[in-house]
C-alpha cells in the first residue's frame, strides 16, 4: 500500500518531467470535431426537454433507429417502466441518447452514449453545443 501511494504521489509531482497531468477538461481532437461536423450535416433532430439555469437537457434518436426523435418519443422513452426481455431492453436503451449541455462551460456537458463515457466528449455534445450555445 505504501508503495502504491508513493508511486502515485511521485507521478503527480510537477517537479518531475514524467508527471502525469490531472485534467479537468477533455481534450477534443480534430477527429472528434470532424465527427461533430458530420453529425451536424446529418440534420438529426435534437429535442429540448428542459432548461434550468446553465443546463439544457436534450434528447436525440440513435443512429440505430429508423425514426426521428420527437417530444412524444422522448417522453415515451423516459416514462418506460417495464421491459420483459433483454432484446426489448437492448432496443430501448439504444433508441435515444440524453444530452446535458452546460452552457457556462460546454466541455463539462454530458451524454448517455458509450463514447462519451470513455472519452468525456462525443459528436452529439459538439452538435448540441453549436445549437444551444447562442440560445
Amino acid at each position: 500500500m505504501d508503495t502504491l501511494i508513493e508511486n502515485w504521489s511521485r507521478n503527480r509531482n510537477p517537479i518531475f518531467l514524467t508527471t502525469t497531468k490531472f485534467k479537468t477538461m477533455p481534450d477534443i481532437s480534430t477527429h472528434e470535431w470532424t465527427l461533430g461536423f458530420n453529425w451536424c450535416k446529418s440534420k438529426k433532430r435534437i429535442v429540448k426537454m428542459k432548461e434550468e439555469g446553465n443546463m439544457v437537457a436534450c434528447m436525440v434518436s440513435s443512429e440505430k433507429c429508423n425514426f426521428e426523435s420527437s417530444k412524444e418519443s422522448c417522453r415515451s422513452y423516459l416514462n418506460k417502466d417495464s421491459l420483459d426481455t433483454f432484446d426489448e431492453y437492448s432496443k430501448w436503451i439504444d433508441s435515444h441518447k440524453i444530452i446535458e449541455i452546460n452552457k457556462q462551460c460546454w466541455q463539462l456537458s454530458k451524454c448517455s452514449c458509450p463514447y462519451w463515457k470513455k472519452n468525456f466528449i462525443c459528436k452529439r455534445l459538439l452538435y448540441g453545443f453549436i445549437i444551444f450555445s447562442n440560445s
